[in-house]
C-alpha cells in the first residue's frame, strides 16, 4: 500500500497540472507559465485624461524583451468624461511612452460620449518584440480609463 501511495505522489508531481506560478508581482500573476516558451498572461492599464501618448502600466520594455512581444487579445475602454472630436488608439514603441519608433498597433476610437467599450479583438494584436504598448488620445481630451488584456510570448 505504501508503494501505491508513493507511486500515485510521484505521478501527481510529474504532472503538467503543476506549473510554476509567476512570480510576485510579473506579468503573468494572474496565471501559470513552465518557464521558458509557455505564455504569461498580463494586464495593462492606464487613465487618460490629457491629449497625449502614455504607456500602459504593466506593459513596458523591461517586460517585452528582445526576444517577446505582447499579443493583445482584449481591449476595454471606460469613458468617464466625453472629449470633443477626441479619439484613442493604442501603439506601441520604446523609449519614454513609446517616444520612438512609434507605430499604430489598432485604429482610432471616438471616445466623445460617455460609455464603456468593449473592442471585439478577434486575431490578438501582435507587437513588436521588445516593443512597450501605450495609448494615445487625441483632440480636446476626454477621460478614459483603458485595460488589455493578452500573453506575452516569444
Amino acid at each position: 500500500m505504501k508503494d501505491l501511495t508513493v507511486a500515485i505522489l510521484l505521478l501527481l508531481l510529474a504532472s503538467p497540472l503543476w506549473g510554476q506560478l509567476s512570480p510576485p508581482g510579473s506579468l503573468g500573476s494572474v496565471g501559470t507559465y513552465d518557464a521558458p516558451f509557455a505564455p504569461i498572461i498580463f494586464r495593462c492599464t492606464v487613465t487618460l485624461s490629457t491629449a497625449t501618448t502614455t504607456e500602459m502600466t504593466g506593459c513596458s520594455v523591461a517586460n517585452a524583451t528582445a526576444s517577446k512581444r505582447y499579443y493583445i487579445t482584449a481591449i476595454h475602454m471606460a469613458t468617464t468624461t466625453a472629449g470633443t472630436g477626441s479619439s484613442i488608439k493604442l501603439v506601441q514603441g520604446t523609449g519614454t511612452n513609446c517616444g520612438t519608433g512609434q507605430s499604430d498597433l489598432t485604429v482610432t476610437y471616438p471616445n466623445t460620449a460617455v460609455a464603456t467599450v468593449v473592442v471585439p479583438v478577434t486575431t490578438p494584436i501582435a507587437a513588436s518584440t521588445g516593443n512597450a504598448v501605450c495609448a494615445t488620445q487625441s483632440a480636446t481630451a476626454g477621460t478614459t480609463n483603458i485595460m488589455i488584456t493578452g500573453v506575452l510570448l516569444p
